[in-house]
């Protein structure tokens, strides 16, 4: 017989010749495709610098200076054998002295993706642009040309030029502005102070993260050390086709292989530094000093992978955060990168009772890095390797599912089949590798018993539907209904079978009024909670990944057989990184969050353990309070209303009772009674957290009727309760202006401001700003939505705070009563802060008279009113009573020496008469003092705080 050297060497050489057979046929696929790339360039205000060049013998030479934009479309550059395209921008242009002279002004690589469309505005040139002597000046013909490389995964370098030019006209004068030689230096040295800082914040973590795991290595020990002990006992001494068959321990082997295979890699580390009987197979537990630190060291040493993945993901300039503005970016990736790092989650279940979910955590980071890249075959096989460690991760197999049908596939109403069998050959050629890796030397061995032994292992269903402590799921809520409902049954008389799963013990049980639910019944259901990943497919902003992977990992939290409370990190690691980067889902986050916290404190129930786990517990909760407060510049009650900060308050307080004041009142007796409140009260919380996240992703497309319905309501309580009219403008003493300002690109931060003026100086007095998360999208004639609650609520504070400064009157900058329901942005802020208001809008509202049943020639009329408005000679002040449609409600304004009119309308409280008299005294060039002032501040705010450097 051959000898295993021969026949791995025989085995190796057929995989490179198949592999060389691949690679050439893969080559010939695309060998005849011709990149295509469509440029556009736009270049403004060139001029030049005449600059000292000492090694230049003319001592002078000319620098060219220019603004340029570069739209570039790889749309049909990409296939599947293309790995990246080196694009470069060059200048070329001929002198006397030389007949050809090529300048690189720009470059940009560009990585594999499956569509790319670059877009970079008002740019400066990456290199200078100069030229050895003076030929730059009024040189009519330099052309910009756009070359570049394609670079195959198999193949030949290509080398190709775009068809569209730019000439670009130099003037024949000198700039005498002021020139920075190295433009780039206040950015480099920018970056360089951001770099240091990353590092000291990366370091300084991670060593507080080592050091904490480290100061409690001698702590409470868990039943796992054993299990993982067994593990490493058992791939030591048996031959790879016993590992899934050993049962001399209760502790089987329950891993996919590749975690076997790491138990090898630890079991061979043991026998460097433990006795022998450290990896005996034994019924009885083994434990000492020596095992407990090696154990303890491989979950810290393990745990460095997931602090560099987090560094990764938050650090990487990917899409994720490059759309964020500027100042807003640099802070949430280290607030990210310090909550992901510091998730007391891991601390809990890896660091005290000894698991490996941080190691495990990180190739799904990884992963979804990868993804962000656009690297969806890399992010796929990742993906699969982390299935073959751990299968509990089948959490989120639908989530790259359903993303990779629209991200990767692009699979729309109208697709290329052609393209989608070709992606889709190239994807599951990556993803059989980890599994091939993983079972192929079981199969190799033993054949198909054993792979059937290994999934008989995997996905057990003896254990019953709940844990012994019950996760905080819908199961947790059904099994509690159960209770009550015997209760009260037994109570009058009728006879059930009592409740079997409070016993706290792993076993199959049946419920004693409810039906039961098998593991039939928990797959339908969490098939039913999958659902809302097809409605994300169908919106037509593609939704974050990490949002498709929490809704899938909350299905199967939720509804899953058997779900461990530790699996709750399924739900917190997305979720954070989805908070970060769109802070509409912060809320959802924090409650998630604490949830994580309290779930996991029953773990831990030892004296040693019990301070501990609430100084770090507290610590991390008021730690991620303080991250939020330091990126988005939001105050806790703006996030959290007064009835989750209760809940979360009756969370820690339930917890108390479990740990303190359980044994004092009952003794020994009910001892699962804290446990199940504990569970409940979190899957109540988890419920909500769920439904919140599902109506903020789908309200846009599937909630809008409920939207529209609800701010309808509160339009007609509106109408109904206006605030105390003002009877004369001699009792207005302070007026203020609001506004709100969002962030470009990012429309659901944003910043309001109020701003008070005495009257009728209409000398400013102060402001009042505060940022607000604004997830309702904007709705034509349902402004309401966004605006209002923000409004109101900084109004309705600044009054209770400081109430001798309460406005008279506010001008709002949107409509009042002009409105197609009668009831604009004005009167829903006057109806709920009480006081009077003015809407002042710069455009005139067509939907109104179209809501009144004006026809084609009443709306016609109108706008010729307004035209010849807008025509009147002089810049003269004073209104126009428009009375088309609806009379009385709308004056059309010149105020400030503009000739642009104002659309005035009262808001509540206020007549019309003095609603426009207020327009006309405080307008400077059309807009009112007070709304500009407001305008201007909150721009301001969003400017300096989230979009500078």
């Amino acid at each position: 017989m051959h000898s295993v050297y021969s026949r791995a060497n025989a085995l190796f050489a057929f995989m490179l010749w198949v592999l060389s057979a691949v690679t050439f046929a893969c080559f010939l696929t695309t060998v005849f495709l011709t990149p295509k790339v469509d440029i556009k360039v736009e270049v403004s205000n060139p001029r030049v610098r005449s600059v000292v060049d000492y090694s230049s013998a003319t001592e002078h030479s000319d620098l060219g200076l220019l603004d340029f934009s570069v739209n570039v479309d790889l749309t049909q550059t990409f296939n599947w054998n293309v790995k990246q395209v080196f694009l470069y921008l060059v200048a070329e242009y001929s002198t006397q002295e030389n007949p050809v002279n090529q300048v690189v002004l720009w470059d940009k690589i560009v990585h594999r993706a499956s569509r790319v469309i670059i877009d970079e505005r008002r740019i400066q040139p990456k290199y200078y642009f100069l030229d050895d002597g003076n030929h730059l000046l009024n040189h009519q013909n330099v052309t910009l040309v756009l070359r570049y490389n394609v670079v195959p995964n198999s193949g030949y370098l290509r080398l190709a030029q775009a068809k569209d030019q730019f000439i670009l006209k130099f003037p024949s004068t000198y700039t005498t502005s002021k020139l920075m030689l190295f433009p780039q230096a206040s950015a480099i040295k920018s970056n360089m102070e951001r770099n240091r800082t990353i590092g000291a914040v990366v370091v300084g973590i991670s060593s507080l993260v080592v050091a904490i795991q480290v100061a409690f290595i001698s702590g409470y020990t868990s039943t796992d050390f054993e299990v993982h002990r067994n593990w490493m006992a058992i791939v030591h001494n048996l031959p790879l086709a016993k590992w899934y068959y050993e049962k001399t321990s209760e502790w089987t082997l329950d891993y996919p292989p590749f975690f076997a295979y790491f138990e090898k890699l630890l079991a061979i580390g043991a026998t460097r530094f433990l006795s022998r009987d450290a990896l005996k197979l034994t019924k009885e537990p083994i434990m000492n000093d020596s095992i407990l630190r090696f154990q303890r060291f491989s979950v810290i040493i393990s745990h460095l992978l997931f602090i560099y993945s987090c560094y990764r993901l938050c650090f990487s300039n990917t899409p994720r955060w490059i759309k964020l503005p500027n100042g807003l970016r640099k802070r949430a990736q280290m607030a990210l990168f310090v909550l992901l790092v510091t998730n007391i989650g891991f601390f809990i279940v890896d660091s005290i009772h000894f698991q490996y979910n941080g190691l495990l955590t990180s190739l799904l980071v990884f992963s979804m890095t990868l993804i962000d890249q656009g690297a969806f075959v890399k992010g796929a096989c990742m993906f699969c390797v982390l299935l073959n460690f751990k299968h509990i991760y089948l959490y989120y197999a639908p989530a790259f599912v359903a993303y990779y049908l629209i991200g990767y596939f692009e699979v729309t109403v109208k697709f290329d089949v052609t393209m989608v069998l070709r992606k889709g050959v190239t994807l599951l050629a990556m993803m059989l590798i980890p599994f091939v890796l993983s079972f192929a030397p079981f199969l190799w061995l033993d054949g198909f018993d054993t792979i059937k032994q290994i999934f008989v292992r995997l996905f057990p269903v003896q254990r019953g539907l709940t844990h012994a402590y019950w996760a905080p799921n819908f199961w947790a809520l059904y099994n509690i209904a159960d209770i009550g409902i015997y209760r009260v049954l037994s109570f009058i008389g009728f006879k059930f079978s009592p409740p079997m799963y409070t016993s706290g013990l792993v076993q199959e049980y049946s419920h004693s009024v409810l039906p039961t639910i098998g593991t039939k019944e928990s797959l339908f259901c969490t098939l039913i909670a999958l659902l809302p990943l097809m409605a994300l497919m169908r919106k037509r902003k593609v939704a974050d990944f990490t949002i498709y992977l929490t809704l899938s990992a909350f299905a199967f939290f939720l509804f899953g057989y058997h779900v461990h409370e530790k699996a709750i990190i399924l739900l917190t690691i997305p979720l954070s990184i989805a908070a970060f980067t769109n802070p509409v889902h912060l809320t959802s986050w924090v409650v998630l969050n604490t949830i994580s916290i309290t779930s996991l404190f029953p773990l831990l129930f030892t004296l040693f353990e019990i301070p501990t786990k609430y100084s770090i517990g507290l610590a991390y909760f008021f730690g991620s309070l303080l991250c939020i407060r330091y990126v988005f510049m939001i105050k806790v009650r703006h996030f959290l209303s007064r009835g989750l900060r209760c809940y979360i308050a009756v969370l820690f307080l339930v917890e108390l009772y479990n740990t303190i004041f359980h044994k004092i009142i009952f003794g020994e007796r009910l001892t699962f009674l804290p446990l199940m409140l504990i569970s409940v009260c979190n899957a109540l919380g988890i419920f909500y957290a769920y439904l919140r996240i599902l109506w903020i992703e789908l309200a846009d497309t599937y909630g809008l009727r409920i939207s529209k319905w609800s701010l309808e309501r509160l339009e007609k309580g509106a109408l109904r309760t206006p605030p105390q009219p003002i009877l004369s403008l001699k009792d207005v003493q302070i007026v203020a202006g609001a506004d709100i300002s969002t962030c470009k690109g990012f429309p659901d931060l944003a910043v309001v401001t109020l701003s008070l003026f005495k009257y009728p100086e209409f000398a400013e007095i102060t402001n009042f700003d505060c940022v607000r998360i604004i997830s309702s999208p904007y709705i034509s004639d349902y402004l309401g939505l966004r605006e209002v609650e923000p409004l109101s609520d900084l109004i309705n504070e600044m009054v209770s705070k400081s109430p001798t400064m309460r406005p008279d009157v506010i001008f709002i900058d949107g409509n009042g009563s002009f409105h197609p329901r009668g009831c604009g942005l004005a009167c829903l802020v006057a109806s709920k802060t009480r006081i009077p208001t003015v809407g002042i809008a710069k455009n005139f509202n067509i939907s109104c008279l179209i809501a009144d049943g004006v026809n084609k020639d009443g709306i016609n009329e109108a706008q010729k009113i307004i035209d010849e408005i807008i025509n009147l000679p002089g810049a003269s002040d004073g209104f126009y009573e428009f009375d088309i449609g609806r009379p009385k409600t709308l004056r059309i304004v010149r105020a400030g020496g503009s000739k642009q009119p104002v659309f005035v309308s009262s808001g509540g409280g206020i007549s019309l008469a003095d609603a426009t008299q207020l327009v006309l005294e405080s307008s400077l060039n059309r807009i009112s003092i007070p709304i500009r002032t407001a305008d201007l501040r909150s721009r301001e705010i969003v400017r300096r705080v989230f979009e500078d450097n």
